[in-house]
């Protein structure tokens, strides 16, 4: 005897959201990249020893979102900030720490 089976079927509804960027920050063979969004960034990039070591920090904020990293300045051989579209602020700070000598590159992109 077949015994009928139930089975349900469902509406399946997508949405599509609008075009998205996450800013990163990262280090790969030295270099420190830092990826803004579309959106206006506020890019700090600074030394800071307070823990008796010497170390690169990177802080970006869009909006209510910010992301802090740091890495040890005896890694570091150069940064690279591409700001991408928006009404970015790119800082670059050397006066705390006379150490702080590699190259840096800034690229503000599309925006203001």
């Amino acid at each position: 005897m077949n015994t009928p089976i139930n089975t349900l079927q469902a509406a399946t509804t997508l949405e599509t959201l609008e075009p998205r960027s996450m800013m990163s920050v990262s280090m790969d063979n030295g270099i420190v990249a830092v990826t803004g969004s579309d959106a206006a960034d506020y890019v700090q990039i600074f030394t800071d020893d307070s823990d008796g070591q010497a170390k690169l920090t990177v802080s970006v904020s869009t909006g209510d979102q910010t992301s802090v990293e740091s890495f040890p300045m005896s890694e570091v051989k150069g940064v690279r900030v591409d700001g991408l579209g928006g009404d970015d602020w790119l800082f670059v700070d050397r006066n705390c720490d006379p150490t702080f000598n590699v190259p840096v590159t800034l690229f503000g992109g599309a925006g203001d």
